[in-house]
């Protein structure tokens, strides 16, 4: 029967703090002479001496390794609904300009139209004013070098309901900056352009207006920062630019298609009327 004097000697109360470290680390304990000895059986190569840390010694940092998942890019935050973009850009005063009020600004006061329609509308006509209109997406043809189970889906369900697919583009803000930027030309500021403009102007049958990819663009631009003063909506869009309707007239550069434009250009030159 062990003592209550022997389980009090400091050699008792030392041998059992060994032992439970070495429990704890998953090693055992063992004697050599009046030495207590710790073999680590996950780790040979681990000294059997136990490390001692005195109080002058810092406490050493476990730094991480970095994982080996390839980093993503992080994706473009999809665009608001209409409601929260009209609340937004409103409060900041965003102006509405004509087109003819657009080509003063471009070609005589520095100022860029940024056509934020897909590249293949602009390239097949857009309004002809140099180095003054620059073309800059909003929403493009999905890019399928890129390999993504999600965008190939999406695209073949829209292709299915005869619709062209179209994702945003990451780049959107990126490159209006660009524009405003000394190495891109200094432009004084951004002229919003894209099919027909749509409109803040409440209507009966629209009571915030009716929504457009220029509008949208305009959002983006005041939502990155650009000041109010530096950023403007080309009301009509290409469809007044090209003299459709009850439009504009200005110089484009080749003829204006306007049988996909749909109804909206009505809905717009209603507006106009009033």
């Amino acid at each position: 029967m062990i003592s209550l004097a022997r389980l009090r000697s400091p050699k008792v109360q030392q041998q059992r703090l060994v032992d439970a470290s070495a429990s704890r680390r998953g090693g055992s304990v063992g004697h050599r002479g009046n030495t207590p000895t710790i073999a680590f059986l996950s780790s040979p190569s681990v000294s059997t001496r136990p490390r001692v840390r005195s109080a002058s010694t810092p406490a050493t940092t476990t730094t991480r390794r970095p994982c080996s998942v390839a980093a993503r890019a992080t994706p473009t935050k999809p665009m608001p609904a209409w409601d929260g973009i009209y609340n937004f850009v409103t409060k900041r005063n965003l102006e509405t300009v004509s087109p003819r009020e657009a080509f003063a600004l471009a070609s005589k006061k520095g100022w860029v139209v940024v056509d934020v329609r897909p590249r293949k509308r602009h390239e097949q006509s857009a309004p002809d004013l140099g180095d003054g209109i620059a073309s800059v997406p909003l929403y493009d043809t999905p890019d399928f070098s890129k390999p993504s189970l999600t965008r190939y889906l999406r695209a073949a369900i829209l292709a299915s309901q005869g619709v062209a697919p179209v994702e945003q583009n990451e780049e959107f803000v990126e490159k209006i900056l660009d524009l405003l930027s000394s190495g891109g030309g200094g432009k004084r500021g951004l002229l919003m352009l894209c099919e027909v403009g749509g409109s803040l102007t409440p209507t009966a049958s629209f009571p915030t207006g009716k929504t457009s990819r220029s509008l949208q663009a305009a959002f983006r631009a005041l939502e990155a920062g650009v000041e109010s003063a530096k950023v403007k909506h080309v009301g009509g869009g290409c469809f007044a630019w090209a003299g459709e309707g009850e439009g504009e007239g200005l110089l484009m550069t080749a003829e204006y298609d306007a049988s996909g434009v749909g109804r909206t250009p009505g809905i717009v030159s209603q507006e106009r009327k009033k």
